[in-house]
């Protein structure tokens, strides 16, 4: 984007043409920089140049007498690597882990920690009997929550149970108990796990294949019911009376949805258009009680795990549910979703209290510069009005995973091992944005280990409430 208006100024003391002071720079205003906006939007525009100059290597790379005469498209993509890791070490000591917010803000983090059965780690059985064996992993991803510390939490990838003990185990052996030497333990008081369509079976055959089963017939891919769930932790209590979720939300009730435009447009039988919906997992909206030392307010978690836009050639289904699955978001905070009925059977246009404080947070598997999925629905997401304009979280690890195939740059940005932008946790407008980063240390740092926890790393975001 490149435009000022991306990137805001430090959020106590500047705008854009103030000089940089030491007060100015003791700010956490912008990410990994730790300094004053004037600074970071120059480099950014100078970071903008060698964009263009890569889009334009990429579409004319025979060019013999002009400025890519000399140079390669991997030259390029080599310098534009050096130069954003410049960027990032010059405005930062080190590459450590973050300290606590400042006084008065709020962590917020979305974190995919792959807690499934069957886990692509390589673990099996149920999550319950994993926790109780123990592995690796799961230290580490409960390392990582502890490092952070975030104050409210969406964990994806958690499989649901309905007794709530596999959530109560992950909590008392693992985030209760520090996980490395010089760590504390994390207690969530709040915590909640969400039911999710995911190896839930549906009453049509979804993939034309003459069988109605799991894992491709549930009304989200799933080999048993809650596999890939999320589950929600917070130092903050919720209002679960005021909770709204679309799990049950029919695909076919959105007006102008995508569910016919797959390859070919009839590849849904009438039968499955009838029955199939929405939320691959579950889409909520969970108020949240926030009590700091100089502010109370009510916060709305948006919270989604759309289904991955990949596994599904040449007919592309799983391309347009994850576009549907986001654009959900963007007419709720549009206030214009007049269509949506919510799993009580509520009828609401969308969050209407223009000046509600929410953040919208997942692993939303869409990335605004590459990947599969339709890039138009994120970027029209995280450029929402109603969203807050901040610098794009990125880390050093992300930088040096420069798998520049996927066309998704700058790397630095990325959140996967599979080295796209998928995760995010996006704050209202109604908020300053102190700092957010992707936590993905890089092969120097004393914390390169936590990678191995996921395939995803964890994204996070300070905020603080705007004073009227």
């Amino acid at each position: 984007t490149g435009s000022p208006e991306r990137y805001a100024p430090c959020t106590e003391c500047a705008s854009y043409g103030a000089p940089p002071t030491q007060e100015m720079d003791s700010h956490l205003a912008h990410p990994l920089y730790d300094s004053c906006a004037r600074r970071l939007v120059a480099w950014w525009n100078v970071l903008l140049v060698f964009f263009l100059v890569l889009r334009l290597a990429s579409a004319q790379p025979s060019l013999e007498n002009g400025l890519l005469s000399s140079h390669s498209r991997d030259d390029l993509v080599e310098k534009l690597t050096e130069l954003i890791h410049e960027l990032i070490t010059e405005f930062r000591e080190g590459d450590e882990l973050p300290g606590p917010p400042p006084p008065g803000a709020v962590r917020l983090a979305s974190f995919n920690a792959a807690l499934v059965g069957e886990n692509p780690k390589g673990q099996e059985g149920s999550l319950f009997d994993m926790l109780v064996e123990g592995s690796e992993e799961i230290s580490l991803a409960a390392e990582t929550i502890q490092r952070v510390r975030p104050d409210i939490l969406a964990l994806k990838e958690f499989d649901y149970d309905p007794s709530g003990e596999t959530l109560d185990l992950f909590k008392e052996k693992y985030l209760e108990v520090p996980q490395a030497d010089d760590v504390e333990g994390i207690s969530y008081t709040y915590s909640m796990q969400i039911v999710s369509n995911t190896g839930v079976l549906s009453r049509a055959d979804l993939n034309n294949d003459g069988n109605i089963s799991l894992p491709d017939d549930g009304y989200g891919f799933g080999f048993y019911p809650g596999q890939f769930a999320f589950a929600i932790l917070s130092v903050f209590p919720f209002d679960e009376k005021a909770m709204r979720s679309w799990r049950l939300f029919k695909w076919k009730d959105m007006p102008g949805n995508r569910i016919r435009n797959t390859n070919p447009p009839d590849y849904y039988s009438p039968e499955a258009v009838a029955e199939l919906r929405l939320s691959s997992k579950n889409h909520i909206d969970l108020p949240v009680a926030v009590t700091t030392d100089d502010d109370e307010y009510t916060f709305h978690m948006l919270v989604s795990h759309p289904t991955p836009p990949a596994f599904d050639q040449p007919f592309l289904y799983n391309v347009q549910r994850n576009a549907d699955e986001i654009r959900l978001w963007i007419d709720y905070l549009d206030v214009n979703a007049t269509y949506l009925v919510d799993d009580r059977g509520r009828r609401t246009k969308g969050l209407a209290d223009l000046k509600a404080n929410f953040a919208v947070f997942g692993d939303q598997n869409n990335d605004p510069n590459g990947g599969d999925g339709i890039n138009e629905v994120i970027e029209r997401l995280i450029e929402h009005p109603r969203i807050a304009r901040f610098p794009t979280p990125a880390s050093l690890g992300g930088l040096e995973n420069n798998d520049t195939s996927r066309e998704s740059i700058p790397p630095a940005f990325h959140t996967a091992d599979f080295a796209l932008r998928v995760d995010y946790v996006l704050p209202s407008k109604t908020f300053n944005v102190l700092k957010s980063e992707v936590i993905w240390p890089s092969t120097e740092s004393r914390f390169n280990y936590l990678v191995n926890a996921s395939d995803h790393r964890m994204v996070y975001a300070d905020v603080r409430r705007k004073k009227k």
